[in-house]
């Protein structure tokens, strides 16, 4: 009986390490008004992301701690809570864009012969804009916890039903919260057996900033960068111009309520005077002065940058979007790092935010 006894204390002193390794991590569900959403926790500092799966999977929060003081930063502009305007999202914050990201323009396009029409929504450019992941509901395929981590699966199965898109992607969103910071690893894969398809995929964050006096650094171990020049429907003319800014060493500029304006999309182009590196993983930082706070974007198979600085101007919130993206705006029509997948293919890409 002693020795029983022994060997069932045993069992439950591993069993509560076990639930105690587990509980540095944690996975809660929560509704905003009639919106379900996803919390992942890292309960021993406080830090949580919230997912919002009735909508495209965007990330609605994100707050983390920085690794040397210990503080934590919200590093995300949110809606604070109301449903009506995160319904709305008018300006697309931290949305899934998918399965076009930024601009095509008129919202034509050809493909194999066929010709279709998007619809515009972006109205001043006559443009369609952004996709259509951001209204769908997705399905929550796994989620786990460990002492590493919290992880969520989402997916959504396009129908060929969406105007202008009659293709069949399937998208999973893995989403992780580490002691390293967030995490979104994105697949697509044509579920078509004999047709191919056209997508590319970006993600639309607002980091918090003080956006006039703050400095973005792009990364240039690997790589040097395009500017890409519009037209005046804010479309690529197919021309670039090298781009030695953002190099960290000047602010943003402007002024408190009217910083310099971006619209820009920057591309990353392999320095072959650079060897042994990986050109295709890039890393943009953000650096709050104010908050002596550095907020790092990597990505991984997202070779273009889209820096925004419009929001501040037109609603006062003080943010900057920058924006990853798998291929050129209007890449539908210019081709630029455009994906053509064929029946059974998958792409994989990643990108995360972690906090200096």
């Amino acid at each position: 009986m002693a020795v029983m006894e022994k060997g069932a204390f045993l069992v439950i002193i591993a069993l509560l390490g076990m639930a105690h390794t587990i509980e540095h991590f944690g996975i809660e569900d929560q509704m905003i008004g009639d919106l379900h959403t996803k919390v992942l926790w890292n309960t021993k500092t406080g830090e949580y992301v919230q997912i919002i799966t009735d909508l495209g999977g965007r990330v609605e929060d994100l707050v983390l701690m920085h690794k040397h003081h210990k503080k934590l930063r919200s590093v995300l502009l949110t809606h604070n809570k109301n449903s009506t305007e995160i319904k709305e999202n008018a300006w697309w914050k931290n949305a899934i864009l998918l399965p076009y990201a930024n601009r095509i323009n008129g919202g034509k396009y050809t493909f194999y012969n066929g010709s279709y029409q998007l619809p515009i929504n972006d109205v001043t450019n006559n443009n369609a804009m952004h996709g259509f992941l951001e209204n769908k509901t997705m399905k929550v395929e796994d989620q786990s916890i460990d002492k590493d981590a919290a992880f969520i699966k989402l997916s959504y199965q396009f129908d060929g039903k969406d105007p202008g898109y009659p293709f069949h992607p399937y998208v999973q969103l893995s989403y992780m919260l580490s002691d390293e910071g967030f995490d979104i690893h994105i697949e697509v894969t044509n579920m078509d057996p004999t047709e191919p398809m056209l997508f590319y995929v970006g993600w639309h964050p607002y980091f918090k900033c003080p956006v006039y006096k703050s400095v973005i650094t792009f990364d240039r171990q690997c790589n040097k960068w395009a500017h890409v020049l519009l037209n005046n429907h804010a479309i690529p003319t197919g021309v670039t111009e090298s781009f030695t800014g953002f190099n960290g060493g000047t602010v943003i500029g402007g002024t408190l309520n009217n910083p310099t304006h971006y619209d820009d999309a920057y591309k990353a182009i392999n320095n072959p005077d650079v060897i042994k590196c990986s050109p295709a993983v890039l890393k943009t930082t953000l650096y709050d002065p104010d908050a002596d706070e550095t907020v790092a974007l990597y990505q991984d198979n997202f070779p273009i940058v889209q820096v925004f600085t419009g929001i501040v101007g037109a609603t006062g919130e003080q943010a900057v979007a920058i924006e990853p993206m798998s291929a050129m705006t209007d890449s539908f029509n210019n081709h630029d790092s455009l994906e053509i997948l064929s029946g059974g293919e998958t792409w994989t890409g990643i990108f995360g935010v972690h906090l200096g």
